[in-house]
This record gives C-alpha cells, structure tokens and sequence, in this order.
C-alpha cells in the first residue's frame, strides 16, 4: 500500500510537470519564432509590397461605414459650430485622409492576425510533438486523471459529465459554438460565409454527441457503472 501511494505520488509529480511542458514550450517556441522570423519577414514584404496585407472586401466595407460616419461626424460638428467649415473639396480631402489611416489600421491588423495565426500553429505542432514522443509523461497524465476521477463519487461523476454534455451538447449549444467559431475565426482574421459555419455547427456537435453517448454506455460502463445508472435516474428527471 505504501509502495503504491510513492508510485502514485511519483506519477502525479511526472504528469504536473509534463503538463507545464506541454504548456510553456509550445508557447514560449511560438513566440519566440514569431518575433524572430516571422515579424521580420512580414516587414520586409511590406516594405517590397506596397499591397501586402490588403484589406478585404469584407474590411472595405466595414471602411467605407467607417468613412460615411466621419463625414456624418464632421458635418454635425460643422452644424453646432464645434469644427471649422469646410468645402466639397476641403471633406474629400478629410474623408481621403480618414480613409488612408482606417487602411493603415486594417492592413496592421492583418499583419498581425497573420503572425498570431503563425506563432499559434507552431505552438499547436511542438504541443502534439511533445504530446506524441513523451510517452512516461503522457501516460502518467492520463493515469493521474484516471484516478482523480476513478475518485469521485458515483453522482459526482454523473453531474461532471451531464454538465460537460449539456455545454457542447445542449439545447442552447448552437449559439454557443456559433459564438465560438466567430471568437476564434475573428482571432486569426480569417473570414467565412455563415452557411460554412452553420454547415459546421449543424455536424460537428452532432457527430460528438454520438460520440459521447457511445463512450457512456459502453467505455463508462465499463469504467463505473453506477455513474451510468446515476445519469439514466437524472436524464428522467
């Protein structure tokens, strides 16, 4: 008995910290390639390239909004006599100059979410490289939580897993991963038509879902059998 407490103890200390490496490497590598390689190389095709890193359609419209806003801005100042007046020729030259800084702002922010995308993709390939080599780390992390949750009660385990489900899987899930492709395309910059995202949202949860109830009534069955007699009570009710 007390071998086997040292042993766990000794695994739970190798899965902590092949969980701070599986966190800090990748990042730390993303970063760092990022700043050194990367930047530098967006620079400099810009600096080659006076249309590296033009706007979108989508982003010109979102400008030309913009540009409208300001001239309906200027005018009503002019209106109450907070801003000097100015003539046909004086406002095209405002709005010209307005609109080269809104393409200035947006072609910024393209080269960054290009460089987020980069350094985010390293990050993601040294995780799985870590993840795929280590196998004492990997495999003392997943009997770590094999008995953190081989620990729990049998409703504890129930109302994990109901609440885990009910997340990705219930009734208001839609809007959820919705909300959650946008976050995460608007993140890298990356613009989709909404029927692609509603395509993905309308087969992803579904093929999870099927997933997760064949994992329930057959590896958790397995696994802990009253935590799946717990969920077939609570599912009534």
């Amino acid at each position: 008995m007390a071998d086997e407490a040292l042993t766990n103890k000794d695994e739970s200390r190798q899965s902590l910290a092949f969980a701070g490496r599986l966190v800090a490497i990748p990042l730390v590598t993303g970063a760092l390639i990022s700043r050194a390689i990367t930047q530098p190389v967006l620079s400099f095709s810009l600096q080659n390239n006076p249309n590296a890193f033009a706007m979108t359609e989508r982003q010109k419209i979102e400008g030309a909004a913009s540009v409208h806003l300001e001239e309906t801005r200027v005018k009503m100042m002019m209106a109450i006599g907070q801003a000097p007046p100015l003539d046909d020729t004086g406002m095209l030259r405002h709005l010209h100059e307005f609109a080269l800084e809104v393409q200035e702002e947006e072609r910024a922010r393209n080269e960054a979410n290009l460089m987020t995308l980069v350094s985010d993709s390293i990050s993601a390939m040294v995780f799985f490289l870590l993840f795929a080599r280590d196998t004492t780390g990997r495999t003392a992390l997943f009997n770590t939580f094999g008995r953190l949750f081989e620990g729990l009660s049998d409703i504890a385990k129930a109302v994990m897993i109901i609440l885990i489900a009910d997340t990705l899987l219930g009734y208001h899930s839609e809007e959820g991963w919705t909300g959650f492709l946008d976050l995460l395309l608007g993140h890298y910059g990356i613009e989709v038509e909404e029927e692609n995202i509603l395509l993905f949202v309308g087969i992803v949860p579904i093929a999870i879902d099927v997933w997760f109830k064949y994992w329930i009534f057959i590896g958790l069955n397995k696994i802990s059998p009253g935590a799946v007699v717990t969920i077939k009570q609570l599912d009534r009710h």
